[in-house]
Order: C-alpha cells, then sequence, then structure tokens
C-alpha cells in the first residue's frame, strides 16, 4: 500500500519542487566560500603608457604576488598590444589591493608613476580587471 493513497497531482508536484529546491540548495552550501576563506582571483592589470625601445612597464603593489613594493619584484607587463600592457596576475579573493605602475629603463632606472597609489577591493573569486593609463 503506497503511503499517499489517494495523493493530489499538485501536491505530488510541491513536493517534487521541494526535493529539488533543497538538492539545489545543498549543492550551493557545497560550493559556497567560506567566511573569511576567499579564494583566488585572476586580475588582469592594463596601462596604457608609451614607451621607448628598451623601456618596460611593471605593476608593483602591497599584495606578495604584486612584489610587495619592490621593484625588483614587480610584474612586468606584456606590450603584446602596444600602447596597452597586460599581465593576469592570481590575486587573493576579498582583499584590498594597493598597486601602482613603474616603468623601468633598459639601464634599471626605475620610473615610479607619480599620481597616487591606486586601491581595489578584490572579489571573492573568480576575475577582475583594471584598466588605467599613465599620463
Amino acid at each position: 500500500m503506497s503511503p499517499h493513497p489517494i495523493e493530489n497531482p499538485l501536491v505530488r508536484h510541491a513536493r517534487q519542487v521541494l526535493l529539488l529546491v533543497a538538492a539545489f540548495a545543498a549543492a550551493l552550501v557545497a560550493t559556497a566560500v567560506p567566511a573569511g576563506a576567499a579564494g583566488t582571483v585572476t586580475v588582469t592589470f592594463t596601462a596604457e603608457a608609451a614607451t621607448y625601445l628598451g623601456q618596460n612597464v611593471y605593476v608593483v603593489g602591497s599584495a606578495p604576488e604584486l612584489g610587495a613594493w619592490d621593484p625588483a619584484r614587480a610584474v612586468t607587463l606584456s606590450p603584446a598590444d602596444y600602447p596597452r600592457w597586460r599581465a593576469a596576475v592570481a590575486l587573493p579573493g576579498d582583499t584590498v589591493m594597493q598597486y601602482k605602475y613603474i616603468k623601468k629603463n633598459p639601464s634599471g632606472a626605475v620610473t615610479w608613476k607619480s599620481t597616487p597609489d591606486r586601491a581595489f577591493v578584490t572579489p571573492p573569486t573568480g576575475t577582475a580587471s583594471r584598466n588605467d593609463s599613465w599620463r
């Protein structure tokens, strides 16, 4: 004998929907990033900057992944789409980042962009982009 011998089709449908919603909620909880445990975010830095042959553009900043303000450890941007220089950097999610661009001459001399440091908060996961110019 069935547990519900005379079950209304609408009730059966509602029960199935509730089961699907519960399964969906369980899947969301299983894949959610716990509070305080943000993931990694790929941030693409793009700087529009004119340079001369041999001069390169870098991004440097507060995070260790951005060199911790050390120009020797700064991230090199690619000139493949000159005058737009780009690099993708894996950074911790949900974190305040400060950064700025520098230019390095072939002699090793470093020119810091004279504007104040830039800042943003990385999203908890996924990707982000920063589009700036050297003017």
